[in-house]
């Protein structure tokens, strides 16, 4: 049976010409999701924009590198996934922080008393934009699809901040209204929860200022329903969620501005996939199993995971199997070509597993042990 590192799963950065898939998923994804409107217009920008990140990140301020997935089987898209540089500059990220009685941060949700506008995440690198079709997510893909953005981070971590965040959508009805949303704002702004992410998600201060409360929000007076899902994930996103949590992100005590969705953060650094990446250098082997190869699987110097080439301006990854040994990797010849890569370029491999074995006397671990974070206080700053 072929498995997810054999099926020849290739990721790239967006194209203009991805704007149909890009369209199709749009639909699929349903309300609530920013980052990814069924609107031409919308998306066209954002594929632009995307483009123009990768080619110059240097001369971008806030940038957007969104990542495509291309089927095994020619080159239908069937995934994307986001990494954004510098938020809350281009527009505002405000969200409520939980906040204690006498006005500090409360680290536990359970002592908070107020939900206060924040903004303490200015400049941080966020990572959105996860969506997967449906038709692939049996495929087990979709834990690379988010990880792979983390590998992007590896190959060039200075062109991203410190401090990375998540938004997880929140909780919402069979109508795609947000919960929080219905209890908190909508008999005030008139507008249903569609419409109101749609106008505020990239509003100016000028445009949010009449959305935001006078002050801090007093949790106890907000209604039942309002406060049982704040802080907690749409049921689209529980993967997601603990993807983020593997890789060592930890929720922030903040949530969406509307529809109360947690807020996840890591440092840069200590995110697993970033931590355990590494360099090697490319040979070509023409006898080791790997993509849609149907010989066995049984070296024992072998290994499977994502395989990077370029830096961040040509930035192209596979998911596949690999022979690893000192500082060089060996890979089937239809990886390095898809990889559009020659033998003995350099790329940045994230190897899955517990131990991998090299043929050298000296063993390179790669021990799979969640990073130790800082304390929730450190991770709530930028």
């Amino acid at each position: 049976m072929s498995t997810v590192f054999e099926a020849g799963y290739r990721f790239r950065p967006v194209a203009d010409d991805d704007i149909d898939g890009l369209m199709e998923m749009a639909r699929l994804s349903g309300a609530g999701f920013s980052s990814l409107r069924p609107d031409p217009e919308f998306l066209t920008a954002y594929i632009r924009q995307s483009v123009d990140s990768f080619n110059a990140p240097q001369a971008q301020a806030n940038r957007k590198h969104l990542l495509v997935l291309e089927a095994p089987e020619g080159d239908k898209i069937v995934g994307c996934a986001a990494v954004k540089t510098n938020i809350g500059r281009a527009y505002p990220f405000i969200n409520f922080r939980y906040m204690r009685e006498d006005g500090a941060p409360a680290f536990d949700p359970a002592q908070a008393r107020f939900l206060d506008p924040s903004s303490n995440f200015d400049g941080a690198t966020e990572i959105g934009s996860l969506f997967l079709h449906p038709d692939h997510r049996q495929s087990g893909v979709g834990r690379y699809l988010a990880k792979v953005r983390y590998l992007m981070i590896a190959c060039a971590p200075h062109q991203f901040a410190k401090t990375l965040v998540s938004e997880l959508r929140g909780v919402t009805d069979d109508a795609a209204s947000a919960t929080f949303y219905n209890h908190v704002y909508r008999d005030r702004l008139g507008i249903s929860f569609v419409e109101a992410d749609a106008r505020y998600s990239f509003a100016d201060e000028a445009m949010l200022a009449p959305v935001l409360p006078d002050g801090p929000l007093e949790i106890r007076k907000l209604p039942d329903a309002a406060r049982a899902v704040m802080a907690e994930p749409n049921e689209t996103g529980i993967g997601a969620m603990k993807l983020l949590k593997r890789e060592g992100f930890r929720f922030a005590n903040t949530i969406d501005l509307f529809d109360a969705g947690p807020i996840m953060s890591a440092r840069r650094d200590e995110i697993e996939t970033v931590r355990r990446a590494r360099k090697a250098s490319v040979v070509a082997g023409h006898d080791l199993p790997c993509l849609k190869s149907p010989r066995p699987f049984d070296g024992r110097n072998t290994a499977e995971g994502l395989v990077a080439a370029g830096g961040l301006t040509d930035f192209r990854a596979v998911l596949t199997r690999f022979e690893l040994d000192g500082n060089e990797v060996r890979l089937h010849p239809r990886s390095i070509r898809a990889l559009g890569i020659d033998e003995g370029a350099e790329v940045t491999i994230s190897p899955q597993g517990q131990t991998i074995r090299t043929s050298t006397p000296r063993e390179t671990r790669f021990h799979c042990t969640a990073p130790r974070l800082k304390s929730r206080r450190a991770l709530a700053h930028v």
